[in-house]
Protein backbone atom coordinates (compact mmCIF):
# COMPACT_ATOMS: atom_id res chain seq x y z
CA UNK A 1 0.00 0.00 0.00
CA UNK A 2 1.38 3.26 -0.89
CA UNK A 3 0.23 6.58 0.89
CA UNK A 4 -1.44 9.43 -1.53
CA UNK A 5 1.25 11.64 -0.29
CA UNK A 6 3.82 9.33 -1.82
CA UNK A 7 2.58 8.70 -5.06
CA UNK A 8 5.43 9.66 -7.72
CA UNK A 9 4.79 12.81 -9.90
CA UNK A 10 6.59 10.65 -13.01
CA UNK A 11 4.88 8.87 -15.90
CA UNK A 12 4.50 5.18 -15.69
CA UNK A 13 1.76 2.28 -14.81
CA UNK A 14 -0.04 2.09 -11.24
CA UNK A 15 -2.52 -0.62 -9.68
CA UNK A 16 -5.54 0.55 -7.48
CA UNK A 17 -6.71 -2.16 -5.14
CA UNK A 18 -10.69 -2.34 -3.84
CA UNK A 19 -11.10 -3.31 -0.37
CA UNK A 20 -14.22 -5.36 -1.61
CA UNK A 21 -14.55 -6.39 -4.88
CA UNK A 22 -17.19 -4.66 -7.02
CA UNK A 23 -18.72 -7.47 -8.93
CA UNK A 24 -16.23 -8.75 -10.69
CA UNK A 25 -13.53 -6.14 -10.47
CA UNK A 26 -11.06 -6.18 -7.85
CA UNK A 27 -9.40 -2.92 -9.10
CA UNK A 28 -7.82 -1.17 -11.84
CA UNK A 29 -4.59 -0.76 -13.44
CA UNK A 30 -3.68 2.34 -15.67
CA UNK A 31 -0.97 4.52 -17.12
CA UNK A 32 -0.13 8.43 -16.81
CA UNK A 33 2.44 10.70 -17.36
CA UNK A 34 1.90 11.95 -14.32
CA UNK A 35 0.59 9.73 -11.86
CA UNK A 36 0.18 11.61 -8.47
CA UNK A 37 -2.21 13.67 -10.80
CA UNK A 38 -4.47 11.04 -12.40
CA UNK A 39 -4.34 9.29 -9.22
CA UNK A 40 -5.93 12.65 -7.81
CA UNK A 41 -8.35 12.98 -10.33
CA UNK A 42 -9.59 9.49 -10.02
CA UNK A 43 -10.61 9.72 -6.50
CA UNK A 44 -12.28 13.21 -7.02
CA UNK A 45 -15.44 11.59 -6.82
CA UNK A 46 -17.72 14.27 -5.21
CA UNK A 47 -19.73 15.46 -7.56
CA UNK A 48 -20.23 12.09 -8.49
CA UNK A 49 -21.58 11.43 -4.87
CA UNK A 50 -23.80 13.94 -5.12
CA UNK A 51 -25.22 12.83 -8.24
CA UNK A 52 -25.76 9.77 -7.25
CA UNK A 53 -24.10 8.70 -10.67
CA UNK A 54 -20.92 9.23 -12.82
CA UNK A 55 -21.16 12.63 -14.39
CA UNK A 56 -19.43 13.34 -17.36
CA UNK A 57 -17.03 16.15 -16.15
CA UNK A 58 -14.98 13.48 -13.56
CA UNK A 59 -12.17 12.80 -15.35
CA UNK A 60 -11.61 10.16 -13.44
CA UNK A 61 -12.47 6.29 -14.10
CA UNK A 62 -16.15 5.30 -14.05
CA UNK A 63 -15.22 2.10 -12.16
CA UNK A 64 -13.23 3.76 -9.53
CA UNK A 65 -16.23 6.12 -9.46
CA UNK A 66 -18.75 3.27 -8.90
CA UNK A 67 -16.17 1.53 -6.24
CA UNK A 68 -15.68 4.95 -4.23
CA UNK A 69 -20.04 5.47 -4.22
CA UNK A 70 -20.80 1.95 -3.48
CA UNK A 71 -18.18 2.20 0.16
CA UNK A 72 -15.27 0.19 -1.24
CA UNK A 73 -11.93 2.49 -0.24
CA UNK A 74 -9.33 2.34 -2.70
CA UNK A 75 -5.44 2.71 -2.46
CA UNK A 76 -2.13 2.50 -4.64
CA UNK A 77 -1.35 -0.93 -4.33
CA UNK A 78 2.04 -0.74 -6.53
CA UNK A 79 3.61 1.55 -9.05
CA UNK A 80 5.63 0.82 -12.05
CA UNK A 81 7.68 4.28 -12.76
CA UNK A 82 8.28 4.44 -15.93
CA UNK A 83 6.06 1.77 -17.56
CA UNK A 84 4.67 2.32 -21.02
CA UNK A 85 1.22 1.44 -22.20
CA UNK A 86 2.66 -1.59 -23.52
CA UNK A 87 3.10 -2.75 -19.60
CA UNK A 88 0.04 -1.49 -18.88
CA UNK A 89 -2.06 -3.86 -21.43
CA UNK A 90 0.32 -6.43 -20.36
CA UNK A 91 -0.45 -6.39 -16.88
CA UNK A 92 -4.39 -5.85 -17.82
CA UNK A 93 -4.62 -8.71 -19.32
CA UNK A 94 -2.83 -10.59 -16.41
CA UNK A 95 -6.18 -9.97 -14.04
CA UNK A 96 -6.13 -7.58 -11.62
CA UNK A 97 -6.02 -10.62 -8.35
CA UNK A 98 -2.77 -12.12 -9.93
CA UNK A 99 -0.71 -8.53 -10.10
CA UNK A 100 -1.72 -6.72 -7.20
CA UNK A 101 0.13 -7.24 -3.88
CA UNK A 102 -2.92 -6.66 -1.81
CA UNK A 103 -5.09 -9.60 -3.52
CA UNK A 104 -2.09 -11.94 -3.54
CA UNK A 105 -1.46 -11.39 0.17
CA UNK A 106 -5.11 -12.30 1.19
CA UNK A 107 -5.30 -15.68 -0.91
CA UNK A 108 -4.54 -19.08 0.63
CA UNK A 109 -1.32 -20.72 -1.32
CA UNK A 110 -2.13 -23.28 -3.88
CA UNK A 111 -1.63 -26.83 -2.79
CA UNK A 112 0.60 -28.81 -4.57
CA UNK A 113 0.14 -31.88 -6.45
CA UNK A 114 1.61 -34.64 -4.98
CA UNK A 115 3.51 -36.78 -7.88
CA UNK A 116 3.69 -40.42 -7.34
CA UNK A 117 6.86 -42.52 -8.36
CA UNK A 118 6.74 -44.14 -11.75
CA UNK A 119 6.45 -47.73 -9.99
CA UNK A 120 3.38 -46.84 -8.34
CA UNK A 121 1.77 -45.02 -11.12
CA UNK A 122 -1.12 -46.18 -12.47
CA UNK A 123 -1.24 -46.86 -16.54
CA UNK A 124 -3.38 -44.26 -18.35
CA UNK A 125 -6.36 -46.04 -19.80
CA UNK A 126 -5.82 -47.15 -23.10
CA UNK A 127 -7.83 -45.37 -26.23
CA UNK A 128 -7.47 -47.76 -28.49
CA UNK A 129 -3.51 -47.64 -29.73
CA UNK A 130 -1.61 -49.60 -27.05
CA UNK A 131 1.61 -47.17 -26.18
CA UNK A 132 5.24 -49.10 -26.26
CA UNK A 133 5.60 -48.88 -22.68
CA UNK A 134 2.52 -51.42 -22.60
CA UNK A 135 4.67 -54.50 -22.15
CA UNK A 136 6.46 -53.04 -18.91
CA UNK A 137 2.89 -52.27 -17.11
CA UNK A 138 1.54 -55.45 -18.22
CA UNK A 139 4.32 -57.97 -18.32
CA UNK A 140 3.06 -61.48 -16.09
Amino acid sequence: MMPLAEVPTTDGVYVIHFSAPLAHAHGYVGWSADIARRVAEHLDVQRCIDAGFHVASHRGSPLICAAVRAGRSVQVAQVYPGGDRGLERRLHHRHHPRICVLCKAQRPPRPRQIRLPFETRQPAPSRGRRSPLWRLHHAA
